[in-house]
C-alpha cells in the first residue's frame, strides 16, 4: 500500500540517528549542543546545530511511544500540512476536483521526500505562514501575530528559517506596491495592512536571534548555504538537469512540472483580465496578485537551483494555482478529468 509508506516505511535516512541522539543528550543533559561531538579531530569545536527542537520532540516521542510514536508524528505532519493548504485554499476555491488533483499531486511528491528530518516540519511552518499570511490579506484577522512566536520555534528546527522571512518580506513589499500605487508617497500610516506587515516583519527577523547562537545565527545560515564546497557532492543539493520543467520522463519531477505549468497558466490568464479590465477606480495594477508573482518566482528559482526544493516549490505552486483558478470559466471535461489524472500520477 503507498499510501502506507507515508507513515508506517523503515527509518533508512542516516541523519535521523544523530538527530535521535543530539535530542537524547539535550534533553539529558538539559542543555543545547553547540559544541562539535561526534568528531574526533573537531571534538569541542563550536558546532552551529539548529534542529535542537526537532531532536529534542523526536527524542521525548521515540522515549514514550517508540517507532510506532514516530510514524504517527510523522503523519500528523502530513496531515496538518494538507489542512493548512485546504484552509489557505478554500477562500478562494472550494472545487472539490481541483482539490483531489492537488492532494494527490502531492502526496505522490512526499513518497519520495518521506523522510525523518527536521524539514518535515518546514513544510508544516511554510503552509501555516500562508494560511495566516492569506487570512489577514482577505479578512483582516490579525491571527499573523503569531508569526513571530512561530519564527523562534522555526529557527531553532530548522535552516529553512529565512523561508519564513521571505514569505512575510513578500506580502510586505506587495502590499508597499498597492500602497504606491493607490496612494503615490511613501507614508505608511495611511494603511494599517502595511503598518501591520512592516511590524510582523520587523518582529520575526528580531524572532531569529532567539536562539543559543544570537546574532550569530543569519551569518552562520550564511556560511552554510554559501559553502559550495560541502554541498556539491550532497544529491539533493545537486543543481537538477536544464530540462527539469519539460522533461516529464524525470520522475519523481512529474507532479512538479503539472502544478508549476499549470499555475503559471493561471497566473497568467488572471493578470491578462485584470490588465484589460475597464471603468476601475484605481489603476488595474492595484489588483494585481503581486504576493502570487514573488512567490512564484522566488520558489521557481529555488526548484531550478536545487533538488531538494521541489516539493516545497509544488506544495506553494498547489496553492497558488488552486487560488487563482477561475471558479466558473474553467471547461467541464477539463476538471471532470482532475481526479482522474491525479490518481494515475499517484499510481506510476
Amino acid at each position: 500500500n503507498r499510501s502506507s509508506d507515508l507513515s508506517f516505511k523503515k527509518i533508512s535516512s542516516n541523519d535521523f540517528w544523530w538527530h535521535l541522539k543530539l535530542g537524547q543528550l539535550a534533553i539529558e543533559n538539559k542543555e543545547w549542543i553547540t559544541k562539535e561531538i561526534f568528531s574526533f579531530t573537531r571534538h569541542g569545536v563550536d558546532w552551529f546545530n539548529n534542529t535542537q527542537i526537532f531532536d529534542a520532540i523526536i527524542w521525548l516521542i521515540y522515549k514514550n511511544f517508540g517507532y510506532l510514536g514516530l510514524f504517527i508524528a510523522r503523519l500528523l505532519a502530513y496531515l496538518t500540512t494538507f489542512y493548512f493548504i485546504w484552509k489557505t485554499i478554500s477562500y478562494k476555491n472550494k472545487n472539490w476536483q481541483l482539490l483531489f488533483f492537488v492532494f494527490f499531486s502531492i502526496l505522490s511528491l512526499l513518497l519520495f521526500r518521506s523522510l525523518y528530518r527536521p524539514e518535515i516540519l518546514t513544510y508544516v511552518y511554510t503552509v501555516v505562514y500562508l494560511y495566516l499570511l492569506y487570512t489577514y490579506k482577505y479578512t483582516g484577522k490579525k491571527w499573523l501575530y503569531l508569526i513571530p512566536l512561530i519564527q523562534i520555534i522555526w529557527v531553532n528546527t530548522h535552516l529553512s528559517f529565512v523561508t519564513g522571512i521571505a514569505l512575510i518580506g513578500i506580502f510586505t513589499g506587495a502590499e508597499f506596491i498597492r500602497h504606491l500605487i493607490k496612494y503615490k508617497n511613501l507614508s505608511i500610516f495611511k494603511n494599517s495592512y502595511l503598518k501591520t506587515y512592516i511590524i510582523i516583519f520587523i518582529l520575526s527577523i528580531f524572532a531569529n536571534f532567539i536562539s543559543p547562537y544570537g546574532v550569530h545565527t543569519i551569518s552562520w545560515f550564511w556560511w552554510i548555504y554559501s559553502s559550495q564546497e560541502s554541498l556539491k557532492n550532497v544529491g539533493e543539493w545537486i543543481t537538477p538537469p536544464h530540462d527539469k520543467l519539460f522533461n516529464l520522463g524525470l520522475w519523481p519531477n512529474l507532479p512538479y512540472i503539472i502544478i508549476t505549468w499549470s499555475s503559471l497558466w493561471i497566473i497568467i490568464k488572471k493578470l491578462k483580465k485584470i490588465l484589460h479590465k475597464r471603468y476601475q477606480l484605481l489603476p488595474s495594477y492595484y489588483s494585481v496578485p503581486w504576493e502570487d508573482l514573488m512567490l512564484f518566482a522566488l520558489f521557481l528559482y529555488q526548484s531550478l537551483e536545487a533538488q531538494r526544493f521541489t516539493l516545497i516549490t509544488t506544495v506553494i505552486f498547489s496553492i497558488l494555482l488552486v487560488k487563482n483558478w477561475p471558479q466558473h470559466k474553467a471547461p467541464k471535461w477539463l476538471i471532470n478529468t482532475l481526479p482522474l489524472l491525479a490518481l494515475l500520477i499517484f499510481a506510476m
